[in-house]
């Protein structure tokens, strides 16, 4: 064989084993990338269903404070109500209270007993 065929030899087998050689990377990074792909796909999948949980968690959340809030409206309804009779009866307590003071502060008559039988018969009972 002459050096020129042993050179076109070389260079060739060089120039398979180097398109050999590409194609074998080649195949090496898509097959990496798919993986990547694959793991990328699982986690998205994966935070998928946990966004979904988390979503029907916060629906029960929102149900729970609506019915929170509804009872805390009534709560607060009742809350005026009985504030309101508090002071309905703060106001007769005092009123009361001024009867009984004026009561203490008149003197007391001397009223025979004919008298008094007079003023309960005005008022509606006998002696």
């Amino acid at each position: 064989m002459k050096p020129l065929t042993k050179t076109y030899i070389a260079i060739a087998a060089a120039v398979l084993l180097a398109a050999t050689i590409a194609w074998l990377w080649s195949n090496h990074r898509i097959a990496k990338l798919e993986g990547a792909s694959r793991d990328a796909m699982q986690r998205a999948e994966a935070l998928e269903q946990r966004a979904a949980q988390k979503e029907a968690e916060a629906g029960q959340y929102r149900q729970k404070i609506e019915y929170i809030e509804s009872r805390l409206a009534g709560i607060r309804s009742i809350a005026i109500k009985q504030d309101e009779e508090l002071k309905k009866l703060n106001s007769i307590s005092n009123n009361a209270r001024s009867d009984v003071e004026r009561a203490r502060r008149t003197r007391p008559v001397a009223v025979t007993n004919t008298e008094l039988c007079q003023k309960l018969a005005d008022l509606g009972h006998g002696c």
